[in-house]
């Protein structure tokens, strides 16, 4: 039990870390990608190269594997052992849904995040939903455990 709450403490200090990391871009105007490509060019794009960058962002990023395996592995370990069947496939839904609205409506929002505003506004939505998660988290630690 001690080692449950020891990863949940580190999860939130990670949220938190993130959520101020968000946070700070959007406050400094480096929320936007394209302060980071001045130097790319507006060659055409070779599909070897889009799935290379693919494969990198989904399996060699430690954000994806961060949230993925530790956070919902604890969330997941953090409920009643009944609960457990159901938290699984509720996150396997949500997973589901969410990357594929997101695949889905990608062309349509591309104009809208051509803009630094979006960009920031973002990072703020964001940096506030990872402050709420680590606030919901802190709630299920077993504090009495330290």
């Amino acid at each position: 039990k001690r080692t449950l709450a020891l990863i949940m403490l580190g999860s939130i200090l990670y949220l938190i870390w993130f959520g101020l990391s968000r946070l700070s871009a959007a406050v400094g105007d480096r929320s936007s990608p394209m302060h980071l490509a001045n130097n790319v060019s507006n060659s055409v794009i070779f599909a070897p190269r889009v799935l290379r960058t693919a494969i990198m962002l989904s399996f060699a990023n430690p954000y994806a594997w961060i949230d993925t395996v530790l956070i919902i592995g604890v969330l997941a370990g953090a409920q009643i052992q009944t609960d457990k069947i159901l938290f699984a496939i509720g996150s396997m839904c949500a997973s589901l849904v969410w990357f594929n609205a997101l695949t889905l409506s990608s062309a349509q929002f591309s104009r809208l995040f051509q803009g630094r505003w979006a960009w920031r506004i973002l990072d703020m939505l964001t940096a506030l939903m990872m402050f709420y998660f680590a606030a919901m988290l802190a709630f299920e630690v077993p504090w009495r455990t330290f």
